[in-house]
């Protein structure tokens, strides 16, 4: 009787982790793009694609630096003088209530002129 209380309690859990992962599900799209930075201010600007119109719910983290940037809007500066390549991630910030996540993983190559 017990090794069958402990079955239950086994394939209960698998069940819950199964359903907690469906719901809490995350897209991530990824997106390649040239970026030609301005000669003047040695800096570009780069859009995060995502559908929400309030710009300060997007967040940006940089994969790199390994950090979460302050600034939270719909686009980001880049800065720099010499060609590299970088990579940045911009999802939502959390919300209450929503089961999915979107974000995009945007990996970006400068050019100088």
């Amino acid at each position: 009787m017990i090794i069958n209380a402990q079955i239950f309690v086994y394939f209960f859990l698998i069940f819950q982790f199964f359903t907690l992962t469906f719901i809490t599900s995350t897209t991530i799209h990824e997106i390649n793009q040239a970026i030609f930075l301005d000669p003047r201010t040695h800096s570009a600007l780069i859009r995060c694609p995502l559908d929400f119109t309030q710009s300060s719910d997007i967040q940006w983290y940089d994969v790199a630096n390994r950090r979460y940037e302050s600034d939270r809007g719909r686009y980001y500066r880049v800065n720099g003088s010499q060609p590299f390549d970088r990579e940045f991630i911009c999802s939502t910030l959390s919300q209450a209530g929503t089961g999915s996540t979107e974000k995009y993983r945007i990996k970006i190559r400068t050019y100088g002129k």
